[in-house]
């Protein structure tokens, strides 16, 4: 007897492991969009975008680095200019990330 795991696991920054909610790719991929006024096929998002990253979380727990990783490069392929804006908003929140970081290993 063989038995199945489903993963449908994120291992957070922090290395929590959080349950995978594809709503927060969503949500972070319409925000790009509206920062560049572009109108979202969702159609597409879903079957080039969140759907072989929900197919891949099945496999194995993945980092969110991998998942934002991978969703950066179905944007490119499909909305390059919401994949800028998906990038430059990722690399803002890492430069926040590491200043928050720089701060506590201050006070300490």
């Amino acid at each position: 007897m063989s038995l199945t795991v489903y993963y449908h696991e994120v291992i957070k920054r922090d290395g929590l492991r959080e349950r995978f909610d594809v709503i927060k790719i969503v949500n972070a991929i319409q925000k790009a969009a509206w920062a560049t006024g572009t109108e979202l096929d969702y159609e597409v998002v879903q079957q080039k975008i969140t759907a072989p990253i929900e197919r891949a979380v099945t496999e194995r727990a993945m980092q969110v680095e991998e998942i934002q990783d991978m969703v950066e490069v179905a944007l490119m392929q499909e909305y390059p200019k919401v994949a800028k804006a998906y990038i430059l908003y990722r690399d803002t929140r890492n430069r926040e990330r590491a200043k928050r970081e720089a701060a506590r290993e201050q006070n300490r």
